[in-house]
This record gives C-alpha cells, sequence and structure tokens, in this order.
C-alpha cells in the first residue's frame, strides 16, 4: 500500500497509515474535529475479501491474502458498531498533562469522522473485489456521508524493484485488462453511489 501512497503524495495532500479500523476512525475522526470539511477525495487502499468487505490488514500469501482478525476489517459489523462507539483520541507517547487531559476530553464519535469530509467529498476504495457487492459499497458511504467510488473488477498492480530492493516503476490496473498505467489516479471507476446522509 505504501506504493500507492507514494504516488498520491502531492502538495495539499496527507496520507494516513493505518494499522486496524479502528485507527481509520480516530484519524479520521480529528481532522472533523480540528480540520473539519477538509477532505475533498480520500483514496482508499485496502484489500479486498472474496466477500466483497475491504481490509486494512492481512497476511499476503502466495495466490490470495489471509484475513485473520476481525477488526482489520471494514465488516458490516464494524461499520454498525462505529455509528455506536466512541474512539480515544491518538495518543502520542509521552503526553503532557494538558494534552493527557485533553485526549481524555475528547473522545471521537463517528459524527466526528463524518465532519471530515467536504459537502461533495468523495470517497474512492482501491482494492481487490472492491465493488463486488453495490450494497456493501453504499453502506461504506452512508458511513462516511460521502460519495463513494469502486470498481466492479480487482484492482491490480506491477511493482518493479531493482536489485537493492528499490522501487524502479509502479503500474496499476484491473483484472482482466492488458492496460496498466503509471498513476493510478488514470483509473476510471465504474461504481459510483451519491452520499445517503
Amino acid at each position: 500500500m505504501k506504493e500507492f501512497a507514494a504516488q498520491g503524495s502531492m502538495k495539499g495532500t496527507e496520507t494516513l497509515e493505518v494499522g486496524e479500523i479502528i485507527g481509520l476512525f480516530r484519524q479520521l475522526g480529528e481532522i472533523g474535529r480540528h480540520r473539519p470539511k477538509t477532505i475533498s477525495r480520500l483514496n482508499f487502499f485496502a484489500h479486498g475479501a472474496d466477500d466483497g468487505t475491504i481490509w486494512v490488514s492481512g497476511e499476503v500469501t502466495e495466490d490470495n491474502v489471509d484475513f485473520k482478525n476481525e477488526r482489520f476489517s471494514l465488516s458490516n459489523q464494524n461499520m454498525l458498531d462505529a455509528e455506536q462507539q466512541v474512539f480515544d483520541p491518538l495518543k502520542r507517547s509521552p503526553l503532557t498533562p494538558i494534552e493527557k487531559q485533553k485526549a481524555l476530553d475528547e473522545n471521537i464519535t463517528i459524527d466526528d469522522v463524518r465532519q471530515a469530509f467536504t459537502a461533495d467529498a468523495t470517497v474512492v476504495i482501491y482494492a481487490c473485489h472492491s465493488a463486488v457487492d453495490k450494497a456493501y459499497l453504499g453502506d461504506v458511504g452512508k458511513l462516511f456521508g460521502a460519495r463513494i467510488q469502486g470498481f466492479k473488477k480487482m484492482t491490480v498492480w506491477n511493482i518493479s524493484y531493482n536489485e537493492k530492493d528499490i522501487i524502479t516503476g509502479r503500474r496499476f490496473g484491473l483484472e482482466g485488462s492488458s492496460t496498466l498505467v503509471t498513476d493510478f489516479h488514470q483509473l476510471q471507476p465504474d461504481i459510483d453511489i451519491k452520499p445517503q446522509r
């Protein structure tokens, strides 16, 4: 995923790395709380499971990805839980006494997450199987309160490395297409769901 992030880093953009879904909510919630209405586009790079759900972590195997722990999944249950849950703010270490009190006072909710997005924001999901279930993508859009886009076919990438394990090239495409592009922004989503708030 870092290969995508490196390409997506342009002036005025920010890359968020998350280890689990709750970390995504925490980071977006902090943006919504402290810099509301500043995200106009979120390029969400993740693993997509065969059932159409999105995972931020998994163990890559020779021919698939192994998903083991639900906390890494944007599953229907985790989306339902997010509607009711309070997320602890991000904790830096060490915290000053003032920062510690602020962290205790500022629990993040899904409303804070939604406040991060502009009124016309778009979330684009780049993941295998990410658009197999259009209803699921609609639920993700409702969760974020944003327009959601995805792909009917799996997104694929070809990363080239030299002998020193340094990336020398990146090409992206869609399953079944012989066309690969050097900029993931050139991939055109074929699922587009307007926000339902």
